[in-house]
């Protein structure tokens, strides 16, 4: 598993890194809650679906809206 780290490079995370603009990449990991009522969240979604060649999601909440898509 630590091997992998030498290939991969970093390139936006909202916690891990003091980016705030989301960089050309190959493939895009999106995990957590995106809400499409919240312009920030949508704007991000865009602008990673855009410079990504593919976007995988990460858990029920990217990927099928989780708690926040109920409401």
């Amino acid at each position: 598993a630590v091997e992998i780290l030498d290939t991969v490079e970093l390139v936006y995370s909202n916690m891990l890194t003091k980016r705030r603009e989301v960089s050309r990449t190959h493939i895009a990991f999106a995990e957590g809650a995106f809400c499409i009522d919240d312009r920030r969240h949508l704007h991000l979604a865009r602008e990673i679906a855009e410079k990504a060649v593919m976007v995988v999601t990460v858990g029920g909440c990217a990927s099928f809206g989780g708690i926040i898509r109920l409401s």
